[in-house]
């Protein structure tokens, strides 16, 4: 147990002290939970014979949806990066 308590409290002072590791924590938590979500709507969904597949047809409607936003901000990006003609110098 105190071993445990070393660790959790460890982790805690690294997450505090490093942002980078409270945002992937965050990150792990909302992908698992939407995961454990579409994979029990699925359940209610699907036939029983298809049970199976719920986790991989979750994972793959994840990493669509999230791939998908990914390209968007890349494009959206470009967009934002991109120079007006007109505002080229003249030579």
């Amino acid at each position: 147990m105190l071993v445990l308590v070393i660790a959790s409290s460890t982790c805690l002072l690294l997450m505090t002290r490093y942002r980078i590791w409270l945002y992937a924590a965050l990150a792990g938590i909302l992908f698992s939970s939407l995961l454990w979500g579409l994979m029990e709507f699925l359940t209610n969904v699907l036939p029983s014979a298809w049970h199976g597949l719920n986790a991989f047809l979750a994972m793959l409607w994840l990493s669509f949806v999230f791939l998908g936003v990914e390209s968007i901000y890349q494009k959206w990006l470009q967009h934002k990066h991109k120079i007006p003609e007109d505002t080229l110098p003249k030579s």
